[in-house]
């Protein structure tokens, strides 16, 4: 992993910066099987909780049974969430985290340096944090030495080689049947051409999503910002892995306050027909997952935008009506 390029699926691989690794320990007092059903369990209630405070931050204060109700069955009716937690992968903290940086206080700061020290692709989030004020970027910046310190000291050689590490995972074959990628989704159907096309694609998303994150944080709308700024995680690297989708969800709770019924009625739609990817064909399901975030990135976007254009604060609106409670 260190002395070459690889591909992007290394059987029995640990691709992750050590900072997981260092997370899981207390898990080893436990045995494999009840470690795996704690660790799933933990998974699902990290990412209902991250669908909650997004919600919350979109201008949900007081949520109403129904209301919880929806937030909670949307996140546990995924397909990449059943996927995630069979793989004992890390999107359920991921996006508990980035619910966390829609706030703009030291505690968002440390939260996002929490996710980069777990997961790289979180990087995007800088820009949006140094420019939401003076208190997060203290926290961010704090957070990355910390980890960086702890990673040193207890796990000094993994911290030196993953940077190699990462460098040879870029660069190695992301020719896989099941990565959702546009370039692998265009590679389906026109080959290397169609591979080409597809990873230009992603980056100019990658940039303007960029573009979006920084303009946003500069007109002081940090949700938009953040939203942005999670959005193109998924635009980053040229894998796209089906359990990587459940960090769409924290966007979507953000903007679902402000979003008109239809909008989040067509949402909830693309958002549950992603339970038809295991059932489709490689062509199929890499077309369903394209239109689905097609549909999810402007409308959550826009919608975002809109709520803090005319001032929605928190405590405004609830989530399954547009009105506003009066006092």
């Amino acid at each position: 992993l260190v002395a070459a390029p690889f591909p992007s699926v290394v059987p029995g691989a640990y691709l992750y910066p050590p900072t997981l690794a260092l997370m899981l320990v207390p898990l080893q007092a436990l045995t494999f099987d009840m470690a795996a059903v704690l660790w799933g369990g933990l998974q699902m209630a990290f990412l209902v909780a991250a669908v909650i405070l997004a919600a919350r931050a979109g201008g949900c204060q007081q949520l109403r049974p129904a209301e919880s109700a929806v937030l909670v069955a949307l996140p546990l009716l995924l397909w990449p969430l059943l996927w995630l937690i069979r793989d004992g992968n890390v999107g359920g903290l991921l996006a508990l985290l980035a619910a966390l940086t829609l706030r703009k206080d030291r505690a968002a700061g440390i939260a996002l340096a929490t996710a980069i020290a777990i997961k790289v692709v979180a990087v995007t989030a800088v820009p949006a944090a140094i420019l939401a004020g003076r208190r997060m970027a203290i926290g961010l910046v704090a957070g990355l030495l910390a980890w960086a310190v702890l990673n040193l000291l207890l796990a000094p050689g993994d911290s030196l080689d993953f940077p190699p590490v990462l460098v040879n995972l870029a660069s190695g074959d992301v020719d896989k049947p099941y990565n959702l990628a546009l370039n692998q989704t265009l590679a389906v159907y026109w080959g290397t051409t169609g591979a080409s096309v597809g990873r230009a694609i992603s980056v100019f998303i990658l940039v303007a999503l960029m573009a979006a994150s920084v303009h946003a944080a500069r007109r002081s709308r940090h949700r938009t910002a953040m939203s942005a700024a999670i959005l193109a995680t998924l635009f980053l690297p040229a894998t796209l892995w089906v359990h990587y989708l459940v960090i769409i969800l924290v966007p979507v709770a953000t903007a679902w306050p402000s979003s008109p019924t239809g909008v989040r009625l067509v949402s909830t739609l693309a958002l549950v027909s992603l339970m038809a990817v295991p059932l489709l064909s490689p062509g199929l399901e890499h077309l369903l997952v394209t239109v689905v975030l097609a549909w999810l990135v402007p409308s959550t976007l826009w919608a975002v935008w809109r709520s803090e254009a005319v001032g929605r604060s928190p405590a405004q609106g609830d989530l399954l009506s547009r009105r506003t409670p009066v006092p």
